[in-house]
């Protein structure tokens, strides 16, 4: 088995005259991908082995109790269809430094594609809504909406070394101090063969090169490369040890101490976010994928994203003048009956793209 470590950022440089992207300067494709996404919110409480479906908490009532309870539920599907077409205006020079340890960049050619994209999608959601203070006390319901078709257009690059990787035109000939490996998709790995494994930029998903097959396109038969993806040490949103409360978090200590006697001293715990979970987190991805010479001619994959919409210790404070409950959340243990928690939506999607015409 062999394994390639992926390490990429590009340095300034300006077109020259010559040389060879990684794509024809004749290519053009069309692409259509369909899928479906269901998105259902959760809650995860500390103590609790298991998730419940929830999409918020009441907040205030007659007594704690019920101001901490479920104030419904949320599950949102979407179908979705997107077409892409893309094709090569021309080539210019790029440095990728690959080789680790090493400061001296590679001197490689990025083609340069435009790309249009026009999406068209519908949701449907269903909501169990909880409301103690209403009568009824809980309903249901049932929502259908076609989103409006939008229309993108632009400019990226694509070069080839050991990987190909995508990148914006405005970071193509960005400073290297200025540069992040978040500011380069990484495709596939370039020219894969027998034992070639590579990981997913964020190491959650493992690529393994299965072999040559044929697919054809139209008029063409194309001999691509078959690519397993497979799932590697995941979180998973139902609240195993691999839970996104136990990946995403830890707890840490907020002390201080002052010798003046009308400072209080600070000792609170703290539940801390790992960066990595911020935003919608793809973390679950599983399918196979056909590539053919830098370019992704089908796939077909169940991707899991997730999203972190509150989390930190809750408790209820009482109003001792009216009897009301609220409830209060704080990412610092500044009540001593506060329970961590984590309220997030996972969203499945199930996708299949195949190109639908390929030119080079």
């Amino acid at each position: 088995m062999s394994t390639r470590r992926f390490l990429l950022v590009l340095l300034p440089s300006a077109a020259a005259c010559g040389g060879g992207g990684p794509y024809s300067l004749d290519l053009a494709v069309e692409r259509t991908t369909e899928g479906e996404s269901t998105t259902t919110s959760y809650q995860l409480a500390d103590g609790f082995d298991e998730p419940d479906e929830r999409a918020g908490t009441i907040g205030q009532g007659d007594n704690c109790v019920v101001a901490g309870q479920s104030s419904g539920t949320r599950t949102a599907t979407r179908t979705f269809e997107v077409q892409e077409r893309f094709n090569v205006v021309g080539e210019t020079e790029a440095a990728l430094p690959m080789v680790p340890g090493d400061d001296e960049p590679s001197r490689v050619w990025a083609s340069i594609l435009r790309e249009r994209v026009r999406a068209a999608a519908s949701v449907e959601t269903t909501e169990l809504t909880v409301d103690v203070n209403a009568d009824p006390t809980q309903w249901q319901t049932r929502t259908y909406t076609d989103e409006a078709q939008s229309t993108t257009a632009g400019y990226h690059a694509v070069a080839a070394d050991e990987f190909v990787v995508r990148l914006d035109m405005v970071e193509l000939w960005d400073d290297l101090d200025e540069m992040d490996h978040s500011d380069v998709e990484l495709m596939t790995m370039h020219a894969p063969g027998k034992g070639d494994v590579w990981p997913s930029q964020n190491g959650n998903s493992l690529f393994v090169w299965e072999g040559k097959e044929p697919l054809e396109i139209g008029d063409r038969r194309l001999k691509t490369d078959r690519i397993a993806v497979y799932t590697t040490g995941t979180v998973s949103p139902e609240g195993d040890d691999t839970s996104v409360y136990d990946q995403c978090f830890n707890f840490g200590l907020a002390q201080a101490e002052d010798t003046r006697p009308d400072i209080d001293i600070i000792d609170t715990s703290t539940m801390l976010l790992d960066p990595g979970c911020v935003g919608v987190f793809e973390h679950v991805r599983e399918g196979t994928q056909w590539w053919y010479d830098g370019i992704l001619i089908k796939e077909t994959s169940t991707v899991t994203t997730v999203a972190i919409n509150e989390y930190g210790y809750g408790w209820g404070e009482t109003d001792e003048s009216t009897g009301v409950c609220t409830w209060r959340v704080s990412a610092s243990q500044d009540d001593p009956t506060g329970v961590p928690f984590v309220q997030y939506d996972v969203t499945v999607s199930t996708v299949s793209s195949i190109v639908k015409s390929f030119t080079d």
